[in-house]
């Protein structure tokens, strides 16, 4: 079994041959090494060398995926290099772990992700219900509709909403509860004064509802903070203290980067290498022996001006701190780190697009299921203004089987695609009538501009304005 990585000489390769493309992922380092062993070769492990390991696939072992991708190259190896007895086996001892493993791994997510989740929802949902107490002291009751199915659905308005808004995304941000709470108290408020008087039973509840549900998710996260260490991107005090160690130019840099990121940030320090800088707090080489990190929530290394050993060494020196460390690569637009192997790295990463933010892509898939519903409500009326009725009503049904989206970019006129875009379906509509035709170069611009300021609002305005033309092939 290979480490970081491996050193051999080309002629054992061309003896026992190369890695075996029937492994997948996993396997084939040890296939190749237990190759060169039986060619009568040794191995010899090094283990001198201490180093900085980006997570990747490797560490997802609670993930089900990674249990039957793992196991089934294990699978392949007993074949290929087992008597066929031994290979029955081995094969029958492994799928009885894939078994035992996956219903562990399925049983850790769900006390892991599920778990947490589902709690916090039932407590959330079980406040509602507790809010009914103060009415029913002043016996006054709410009607059975209320009970059964009235408060389910707040509640499930409310936290659609939420997830729509990004509350649920990393960072956390408070003001992403209040607005998404805000906006579905007045679609519940605008529902409710549609309903029939035997239906409404009190609006000061529902105003008290949403207070308690915002109460709830920012009670939840501060609990998280504080007891799990939780942070999912967010700093109760609102801001974020940086510590930046790298010489002037890679300083200036990455605090760049960080400022375009971050919106909360109370201050950015540097510790210089070589030649003091205005910004500059203190010596990088001394500052473990200064040990001040407690006014800094994170340190970020420059892999520009430092070696990885000396990372390394700060970074084991420190680990039992409460401050977050990362590594900002020289010549790229991201910053990298992770303080767990429990948990998943986070990145921050120049801000090329909005429309890759997770909550705007689910906003622009509501909104597509939205038109099409509104779409085939009305087409009795509104199909005689369409010059392919069968294209519009196809075109309704590939986007509602997610095969399109209403608003898309340019289509490329070549293979290449950009990767600073992100991937979504082919749009019905291009993100500009304005310039139905353009060139190639133009397109590009055009999608780079459609991504970076992306908005609901601007695929509205869009549809609207093509209403008569949603039937384009």
């Amino acid at each position: 079994l290979s480490g970081a990585y491996m050193g051999l000489r080309k002629s054992v390769l061309e003896q026992t041959g190369l890695l075996d493309e029937t492994f997948f992922m996993y396997g084939e380092d040890i296939d190749l090494s237990y190759r060169i062993q039986k060619a009568g070769f040794k191995n010899r492990y090094l283990s001198e060398t201490t180093i900085i390991h980006y997570k990747g696939e490797s560490t997802k072992k609670s993930s089900v995926n990674y249990v039957l991708v793992f196991y089934k190259a294990m699978i392949i190896f007993a074949r290929k290099h087992f008597s066929n007895n031994h290979a029955f086996f081995f094969s029958f001892l492994i799928y009885a772990g894939i078994v035992v493993r996956a219903a562990a791994a399925l049983v850790r997510r769900f006390a892991v992700i599920v778990l947490p989740t589902l709690t916090s929802s039932l407590i959330s949902l079980a406040g509602l219900y507790a809010l009914i107490y103060p009415w029913q002291l002043n016996d006054i009751s709410f009607p059975k509709s209320a009970l059964y199915w009235m408060i389910p659905l707040y509640w499930v308005i409310w936290a659609s909403s939420n997830l729509l808004g990004g509350t649920y995304d990393p960072p956390f941000k408070p003001i992403k509860v209040i607005k998404s709470t805000f906006f579905a108290t007045f679609v519940i408020l605008v529902i409710y004064a549609l309903l029939p008087k035997t239906l409404q039973f009190s609006r000061l509840y529902i105003v008290f509802g949403s207070l308690w549900f915002m109460l709830w998710i920012l009670t939840d996260r501060f609990l998280r903070y504080w007891l799990l260490r939780e942070s999912n991107g967010w700093n109760p005090r609102g801001k974020t203290r940086f510590l930046i160690v790298a010489d002037k130019e890679e300083f200036t840099r990455i605090k760049t980067m960080i400022l375009q990121q971050w919106s909360e940030v109370e201050y950015v320090h540097g510790a210089h290498l070589k030649e003091p800088y205005l910004e500059s707090k203190s010596q990088g080489n001394t500052m473990i022996d200064e040990g001040n990190f407690g006014n800094y929530d994170e340190i970020i290394f420059s892999a520009k001006d430092l070696s990885a050993r000396t990372i390394i060494h700060w970074m084991t020196s420190l680990v039992r701190t409460n401050v977050d460390f990362k590594i900002a690569q020289p010549e790229t637009d991201f910053i990298i780190g992770s303080n767990s192997i429990e948990k998943p790295g986070e990145y921050y990463k120049i801000n090329i697009n909005n429309l890759s933010r997770p909550e705007n892509l689910r906003s622009k898939r509501f909104l597509d299921i939205i038109t099409c519903l509104l779409l085939l409500m009305s087409s009795w009326a509104i199909v005689w203004f369409y010059r392919s009725k069968k294209g519009l009503f196809r075109n309704i049904y590939q986007v509602l089987a997610s095969q399109k989206t209403w608003v898309g970019f340019f289509p490329s006129a070549s293979q290449y695609t950009d990767p600073l875009l992100p991937r979504i379906k082919t749009g019905v509509l291009p993100p500009s009538i304005k310039h139905p035709e353009v060139s190639d170069e133009l397109k590009d611009k055009l999608n780079l501009i459609y991504a970076r300021d992306y908005s609901v609002s601007h695929d509205i305005k869009l549809i609207l304005a093509s209403l008569f033309h949603l039937d384009r092939s």
